[in-house]
C-alpha cells in the first residue's frame, strides 16, 4: 500500500468528516488521541468508517492493521508512515 496523495491536515479533516457522516460522532482536535470506541463508535460503524476511508483514498487497508487504528491521530500516523509511491 502506498501513502495517499493528500497532506496530513487534509487526511485528518477527511477522517473527522467520515466519522461524523457515518457514525454521527464529532471529534474535536483536543480529542484526536482518544479511543474512538470510547467516544461512541461501535464495531458496525467502525467497518463502515474504514470502508468509507478506503473508498475516499482509493486504498485497501489490510485487516491486520485495523486494531491499531483506534484514534484520529493513530489513523493519520498510519497513513503518514506508508511509503511514497
Amino acid at each position: 500500500m502506498k501513502r495517499p496523495s493528500v497532506s496530513r491536515d487534509e487526511l485528518v479533516a477527511m477522517v473527522v468528516d467520515t466519522f461524523f457522516s457515518v457514525a454521527k460522532i464529532h471529534v474535536s482536535e483536543d480529542r484526536f488521541d482518544e479511543n474512538l470506541f470510547h467516544l461512541g463508535l461501535d464495531s458496525l460503524k467502525a467497518i463502515q468508517v474504514i470502508n468509507s476511508i478506503e473508498e475516499r483514498l482509493d486504498v485497501m487497508i489490510d485487516d491486520s492493521h485495523l486494531r491499531k487504528l483506534t484514534s484520529i491521530r493513530a489513523i493519520a500516523d498510519f497513513f503518514e508512515a506508508l511509503p511514497v509511491a
